[in-house]
């Protein structure tokens, strides 16, 4: 079959290509990347954004940066943008309070030779949920501020628009020019979700892509394409993950038709691949879990109690969860099904495919909209978790939550790696999790009983 002959042919030429990154490591560090170790949560990245953006900050380089961005498709004609010669004032702030509650992750301010201001805003979310109005009252702080000089850029993983309860929809149209939304690398999954005309046709990764093209200081441009790289890899889920393996794959794919008819077969067909893959995983994860609570020395008093669920979303969300809680817990007025009901231990993704997974505990509701009579059992559970855990942070929906460690984050890159493990070939990452959910489980489950009892 055709498919045979392809593939037969392709694998070992892949394997070469690896072997020879493999030596390119040993002796050039040739995939080191520094983002493999820094703080890349919303916060993290949206201090190196505005470092970039700043033309007073260490990288020496003056407005460069800004001036790329605004050349960028999508923001150069939004306003008429003053321009940045030396003698024009900026001002780039990081996390730029605006109510009592609320900060604007990026704000880039630009005075005019009119002595107008001018606001280019960025609304940060590599993986966190909006609260309620979040965005609607970030324009509307704007409009009150600058009038109709702004704009107001969400950034998301991959194109995501902000929620319904952040920004309604039929709001939209009061914000167009002064609202816009740019992924970190440039996807297709969300583009049923009605923001087609506000989404910018750049990415970020792009734009740190000019930004290094245009930049003549080498340690700037190693630092500018780790970012970038960082970007595709994290947002993007390139399975083809090294730039030789890429070029012997477009050597092979180009070669010939039936090499690009296969491809083009194979592309068309790789979402319900990885669905299927994660599924089957999950399920395997879910079992060895259960497993894992029946045997559990500190968890046997509750077993019998215990209820453990998960569920697998599609491929337009790939929302994906493993559940543990108590069927005598609490339940709290909301309207989902049964377990959604109960604080819970979660495991879960997030939206930009099956990746960005974090284990914590989450509410049936969210902080901000919790009636005074539940508020003390939610503020009871901080206090106490963190106390516990020492580590990890709480969110609007979320007691106490933690990332799972950076290798074993993001399941697209590792698709390969988690087929081996369905076909029991290796059990390293069914491990790793496991051995996370428990080790959670057996402080968090006690605390949640003792006060959700």
């Amino acid at each position: 079959m055709e498919f045979e002959r392809v593939f037969a042919e392709l694998t070992p030429r892949l394997g070469m290509a690896r072997a020879l990154e493999r030596e390119l490591d040993r002796n050039l560090a040739h995939r080191f990347n520094v983002f493999d170790y820094l703080r890349v949560d919303e916060l993290g990245l949206s201090r190196i954004i505005a470092d970039l953006l700043n033309h007073k900050a260490k990288h020496g380089q003056g407005t460069l940066f800004l001036k790329r961005l605004l050349s960028l498709e999508g923001l150069k004609n939004a306003l008429p943008w003053p321009g940045l010669d030396g003698n024009r004032k900026t001002l780039v702030v990081a996390e730029r309070w605006v109510t009592a509650v609320r900060r604007i992750d990026i704000s880039v301010e630009i005075i005019g030779a009119d002595g107008e201001h001018y606001c280019l805003a960025f609304e940060n979310k590599p993986s966190a949920d909006d609260r309620k109005d979040q965005v609607w009252d970030y324009l509307k702080y704007l409009r009150e501020e600058y009038g109709e000089r702004f704009l107001l850029i969400y950034l998301s993983p991959t194109g995501e628009g902000p929620s319904e309860e952040s920004l309604p929809k039929k709001e939209l149209d009061k914000w167009k020019g002064r609202f816009a939304i740019m992924p970190y690398c440039a996807g297709q999954e969300e583009q049923a979700y009605g923001f087609d005309d506000f989404r910018i046709p750049r990415s970020l990764a792009d734009w740190l892509g000019e930004c290094r093209n245009n930049c003549e200081v080498d340690r700037l441009c190693w630092f500018l394409r780790d970012f970038e790289t960082f970007c595709r890899r994290e947002f993007g889920g390139q399975a083809v993950t090294t730039n030789r393996e890429k070029e012997e794959f477009f050597k092979f794919v180009f070669s010939g038709q039936s090499n690009l008819e296969t491809a083009l077969a194979v592309s068309e067909h790789w979402p319900d691949v990885k669905e299927h893959i994660c599924q089957k995983f999950l399920e395997r994860l879910c079992s060895r879990i259960k497993t894992a609570v029946k045997e559990n020395e500190k968890l046997k008093e509750f077993a019998e109690d215990m209820s453990i669920r998960y569920e697998c979303g599609g491929t337009a969300s790939y929302l994906c969860s493993i559940w543990l809680y108590g069927e005598r817990w609490n339940q709290y007025p909301v309207k989902r099904i049964a377990l959604d009901r109960r604080t819970h231990v979660l495991l879960q993704n997030q939206r930009n495919g099956p990746n960005e997974w974090g284990i914590g505990v989450r509410s049936p509701m969210i902080k901000q909209d919790m009636p005074d009579e539940y508020m003390e059992r939610r503020e009871c559970l901080e206090t106490e978790l963190k106390r516990a855990f020492g580590c990890g942070q709480p969110t609007p929906w979320c007691p106490w939550w933690l990332d799972v460690d950076e290798d074993k984050k993001n399941w697209s890159s590792l698709i390969p790696d988690l087929y081996q493990e369905n076909e029991n070939q290796s059990s390293e990452i069914t491990k790793y999790f496991v051995d996370k959910f428990i080790e959670i489980a057996e402080t968090a489950v006690p605390i949640i009983n003792g006060i959700e009892g």
